[in-house]
Parts: structure tokens; sequence; C-alpha cells
């Protein structure tokens, strides 16, 4: 906590200003420790814009709206809300805290299917290193399988899949190891394990190593041609 004063002249548009630090503030000796500071209820609104400098390419989360609580300013945080990206709206679940070393951040990031039927779900350790971001924990990301089409005209109801690993990432590459994916519905699914490495930037790129677990084609093609894709 701190105190700006400022004394004006009567006459004049001059003024001069002092900033007194807590240990001078009415004479009380204020140490205030992150960590014990804490926040009942917070709401926030805005926009997220994520700039990458190689690809000069821009990813914007629009009309943020979040509404939560802090247990302590040095990152524990709860709480949920939504956003937009490329018009499309996602909710969203987020919880963080110290580890107990204090080297980093932990946190789990939670995306439900909204209007799209897609979820994600982050859990895992934030650190920096040279101020810059590092990551490494487990990341989830799944479609669901779509409503059936109630006439031969409808549109095929989407194909489910799902994809699981152990990740690190930093500003430059991710690496994702224990891969585990499937494609299909369960009983059918085609499922592969390996893992993979990308290299983000002007030029990204995607390397994977996949062998099958399950792979019965004719099994899974067969099944697709009754659902009409």
């Amino acid at each position: 906590m701190a105190c700006h004063r400022t004394d004006h002249q009567r006459h004049g548009a001059r003024s001069r200003s002092r900033f007194l630090g807590p240990d001078r503030l009415a004479g009380i000796d204020w140490k205030v420790h992150p960590g014990s500071l804490a926040i009942d209820r917070l709401n926030l609104t805005g926009r997220i814009a994520l700039h990458d400098a190689a690809s000069r390419g821009t990813i914007e989360l629009n009309d943020i709206a979040f509404s939560g609580d802090v247990r302590s300013l040095a990152g524990a945080v709860r709480g949920d809300g939504n956003f937009m990206l490329s018009g499309t709206r996602y909710p969203f679940r987020v919880s963080s805290g110290q580890t107990p070393d204090g080297s980093g951040t932990r946190i789990h990031f939670n995306i439900d299917p909204g209007t799209r039927a897609l979820s994600a779900d982050l859990d895992g350790v934030l650190s920096f290193e040279a101020r810059a971001p590092r990551f490494e924990g487990a990341l989830t990301l799944a479609a669901p399988a779509g409503p059936k089409s109630k006439n031969a005209g409808g549109e095929a109801s989407p194909t489910p899949w799902r994809m699981s690993a152990r990740i690190k990432a930093d500003p430059a590459a991710a690496k994702l190891e224990q891969l585990e994916a499937s494609y299909g519905p369960e009983e059918t699914a085609l499922k592969f394990v390996g893992l993979a490495d990308i290299r983000f930037g002007a030029a990204p790129l995607l390397h994977a190593v996949l062998s099958a677990r399950q792979l019965d084609a004719d099994r899974f093609v067969a099944k697709d041609n009754d659902n009409g894709h």
C-alpha cells in the first residue's frame, strides 16, 4: 500500500508530489506479503491478444468474462468464465497455486464443450527461465460424437476423437510424450500411441511417430458408411 500526496499552489498550475512508502504512511509500519492477501470475489471482463513475433500471427480472445476468487496474490486463483475465439464462445474453468518449492505456478485450465463440440484440459506447472515461460504437464483434447441426423438428408454427425499426452513446451517448441490418440466411436476407433515434436514460428512444423494399438480399418469404414459418411 502507498499514498500519493500532492501539494497544489493556490494560484497557478504548478504542483509538487511526493511518494510516501508503506513504512512512512501515517507512522505505521506496513509489511504486507502478497501471499497473505485475498479477494473474495473477482469479476473481470476484457480482451486478450497474443502476438507471436516469429510468425507475426495473432490469437485474439474476445468478450472475456471471468468470475472467481483470489486466495493469494502470489498466484492462487480459482474461477470460471467464457471467451469468444473466431466467432465461437468457449466456457472455461481455471485454478492455480504456487508449487510447494515456490519455483512455479501449478495451473489447471479446462475448456468445456460449448457451441462447438471441443473440450480441452491442461494441467501442469508454469515456470519462467530467463523471463521465458515454460510449461510441463498433461494435455487432453477431445471432440465427442455429435447428435445423430434425424433424416437421410441431414448432415452426418461429426466423428469423435481424443488425444492425450505429457507435454513440455516453451515459446519455440513443444514435445509430446506418452501420446495416445483415438479416432472414431469407441467400439471401432482407430487407436494410436507415440510421440510428437512441434516447432512454432514463421514455419510451424509437426513431426510425429505413431504406432497402431488398434487398427481395424475394414470395421471402421463399414461403421462409418452405416452412419452416412
